[in-house]
């Protein structure tokens, strides 16, 4: 089937057979991507029409809980602690100190890939086409480099051995060839003028988490 005889009707049958099955979520994130499709579609002259704004309301809606950020000083530095003393398989302990340090989406912490690490350079590059992005962005966006403070290059380097073979840093349990599941755990600024800035704002706050999960005395800022 080409993309100009995907219709509205068809869209609609496809996503209900996905929310028929309890996957709300799904449906709706793959209704949005749907639409992505169609948009470039649209400006590569493949289709004519996107039919996904015909589908508004179509669905039913998604209930979204958003998890509290720890915000509170004493409550991050308890966070880093439990971390620590975390006796589970090591691998999630890893994959929760990296979402911590490096400020990451939870999904690039899951698929990252020990191609993307360069422990000389002390960064990750994540390619465009695994950022969150639009089909274009993906295509034609610039990667995304993290710098690694000395932490974050402590935490894959005492992991390397254990997963370091193969493509996944955090691989999938059941098999390597997958990343790990997500049951367990702008533009302009990826410019190499900003990398110098964040790869100090990196060590800052990877240091700073260090202080207050050992006690540091915490200054509150008070309320304007």
């Amino acid at each position: 089937m080409l993309l100009p005889d995907v219709t509205a009707p068809v869209m609609l049958t496809v996503l209900r057979k996905v929310e028929s099955r309890g996957a709300r979520e799904t449906a709706s994130k793959l209704k949005e991507q749907s639409g992505q499709v169609f948009r470039y579609g649209i400006r590569t002259g493949r289709c004519a029409s996107n039919p996904i704004p015909d589908l508004s309301g179509a669905l039913a809606p998604v209930v979204v809980k958003h998890m509290a950020a720890v915000l509170e000083p004493k409550a991050a530095g308890a966070l880093m602690r439990a971390i620590d003393s975390y006796q589970g398989q090591p691998l999630t302990r890893a994959a929760l100190l990296l979402s911590a340090l490096l400020f990451q989406r939870p999904g690039n912490i899951r698929a990252m890939e020990w191609a993307w690490i360069d422990f000389d350079a002390a960064m990750m590059t994540i390619p465009a086409a695994s950022m969150k992005r639009t089909i274009e962005g993906k295509i034609n966006g610039r990667p995304h480099f993290v710098p690694l403070a000395a932490q974050a290059i402590a935490v894959l380097k005492e992991i390397h051995p254990l997963t370091g073979h193969g493509r996944y840093v955090f691989p999938s349990a059941r098999t390597g060839e997958w990343p790990m599941s997500d049951a367990t755990v702008g533009a302009a600024y990826d410019c190499a003028y900003y990398i110098e800035q964040r790869r100090q704002l990196m060590s800052i706050w990877a240091n700073y988490l260090d202080q207050i999960k050992n006690g540091a005395e915490v200054i509150p800022f008070k309320q304007a």
